[in-house]
């Protein structure tokens, strides 16, 4: 298993990557309609040309795993700036396997990095359910709130 910030080259991948963890997300997403491919694309090359950061899983030449997070300013202090994680992905056959830990400690290098380089003050992840088995503690991050969803 290979861990790598993800390239231009890897465009096509990281979206099969995002459809398939839209297709996996256990809410009723009709009041948003079908996944806007192009917006996409053009979010991913804003992130890989330094608007945030994707880190990949590959696997015998296959991405399959994604962490993809977008720098945002902070809502309350807008000269701060947060990486925040949008999504994190591992396809079903790999979900035994380390590569979510090691792209969350990838993820973590790499934002803790841009701490020092005062690209950004804090970054985020985001504790779905269907990373419930994840002791985030353990990689060093500390839980400030929960989110719940309604309207879907």
């Amino acid at each position: 298993m290979i861990i790598r910030k993800a390239d231009k080259f890897d465009i096509d991948k990281v979206i099969d990557l995002v459809k398939n963890f839209y297709d996996a997300v256990e809410l009723d997403l009709k009041n948003y309609g079908d996944l806007d491919l192009e917006y996409v694309n053009k979010l991913y090359h804003h992130i890989i040309l330094g608007g945030g950061t994707c880190v990949v899983a590959e696997h015998n030449d296959k991405l399959v795993g994604i962490i993809l997070a977008l720098k945002n300013p902070n809502i309350f202090y807008p000269d701060r700036t947060v990486l925040n994680e949008l999504l994190i992905y591992v396809e079903p056959e790999h979900r035994k396997s380390s590569a979510c830990y090691k792209m969350l400690s990838a993820y973590k290098k790499i934002a803790e990095e841009m701490v020092e380089n005062d690209e950004i003050t804090t970054f985020t992840v985001t504790k779905t359910e269907q990373l419930d088995q994840i002791k985030f503690e353990k990689l060093g991050y500390r839980k400030t709130e929960e989110v719940w969803v309604a309207g879907l």
